[in-house]
């Protein structure tokens, strides 16, 4: 027959907290998305003609995978090492398409240049790999 409980087994559980490093690569995360989508909708606004209108739409084709990044930024505080694996291919394809963009002319893309390299960086530091391979926290 087991014990029950003492009052040992009975404390809560001190709850991890987010490296330094996946936060940094959160917030730019979520700032590149802000910035693709308040560009994408100036431009789509201010669109006079249909040329400029798939300027628009190729601009936030282009900034898609910010979008997506800022979608699995969500997901770092519970998420896996399939989480940051994720968000570190949505940087490379951010860093991708902005070199693109900043060829062609957008200043924009410099901003995603920076935020790419920034994400790809941080997310591979030893502290954030410790942190997405962490196990699962337990739901209740």
């Amino acid at each position: 027959m087991t014990e029950p409980p003492t009052w040992i087994d009975m404390r809560p559980m001190p709850l991890p907290t987010m490296p330094r490093q996946v936060r940094i690569a959160g917030w730019w995360l979520f700032a590149m998305a802000a910035i693709a989508f308040a560009v994408g909708v100036f431009v789509f606004v201010n669109a006079e003609g249909e040329s400029h209108a798939y300027r628009a739409g190729r601009l936030m084709g282009d900034m898609l995978a910010a979008l997506v990044g800022a979608l699995l930024a969500l997901r770092f505080a519970r998420g896996t090492g399939r989480t940051r694996v994720a968000a570190i291919v949505c940087a490379a394809l951010t860093l991708l398409s902005a070199v693109r963009m900043a060829t062609e002319g957008e200043s924009v893309g410099l901003v995603q240049i920076a935020g790419a390299i920034v994400v790809a960086t941080q997310l591979t530091r030893t502290p954030a790999k410790e942190w997405f391979d962490r196990p699962a926290p337990r739901r209740e």
